[in-house]
């Protein structure tokens, strides 16, 4: 698994910060 800023979808319900 990568982890990717904002571009994955499980990576954007940890990264809703922007």
């Amino acid at each position: 698994m990568e982890t990717y800023p904002c571009f994955n979808m499980v990576g954007n319900m940890e990264r809703e910060e922007l």
